[in-house]
């Protein structure tokens, strides 16, 4: 099984960058009107022991509970693989208030933030990263169409399963899918279209299938 590179993470993502992303987003939950599933977002680290029961308090510690284990493993393996991924468009599937755009902004990666709005709704978290982080991220919608030209090529899924055929649409790369949500939603129909397959399993947490 591979592990995460805790190491190779503070390299990428400063203590200090962390920590004032978590500042930014202990302003925005306290403020906003928005969020419908106050648990989830609300105690993180914690929601259906996706962080602190089953990742390295080490590692759990230093991202501050902003992401759980799959969206960890997802920046982890970009990150070993960062010659691959640097050039390509990024699709965040369920992106919540858009936290692991911020992360792959960082390394220079455009990210969409799709969300079905099932549990949020008018995000308008890009702007206080931008006003406070000077991180410009893309907003998150809930409409695909607003994809437009963007091409994206690797769909992120985490917390949720893929609900949007209009994926199926695209010339899609390279899939990192939350293991437990797998098999709920259009990724099979998806991966099949895409010709992609399976490269691996990664730390119990995301398959990955690509064509890259």
């Amino acid at each position: 099984m591979k592990e995460i590179d805790l190491n190779l993470i503070k390299k990428s993502f400063s203590k200090d960058f962390i920590k004032e992303l978590k500042n930014c987003y202990d302003d925005y939950f306290s403020t906003s009107k928005f969020i419908d599933n106050q648990h989830y977002f609300g105690t993180l680290g914690t929601y259906t022991n996706r962080n602190d029961k089953h990742i390295n308090k080490e590692i759990s510690d230093y991202f501050e509970r902003l992401l759980f284990l799959p969206n960890i493993t997802i920046l982890d393996y970009i990150l070993k693989n960062l010659d691959k991924f640097s050039k390509l468009n990024f699709i965040d599937n369920g992106a919540g208030l858009g936290l692991l755009s911020v992360f792959l902004k960082e390394l220079g990666i455009t990210c969409f933030n799709y969300d079905n709005y099932s549990q949020i709704s008018n995000v308008t978290f890009h702007e206080i990263v931008k006003n406070k982080l000077n991180v410009d991220i893309m907003p998150v919608t809930d409409r695909v169409d607003l994809l437009g030209n963007f091409k994206g090529n690797v769909i992120t899924s985490s917390g949720v399963w893929l609900s949007s055929p209009t994926f199926d649409k695209m010339d899609i790369k390279c899939v990192l899918m939350d293991s437990f949500y797998f098999g709920r939603g259009t990724e099979n129909s998806l991966i099949d279209k895409c010709e992609l397959t399976l490269s691996s399993e990664y730390e119990g947490a995301i398959k990955i299938y690509s064509k890259i």
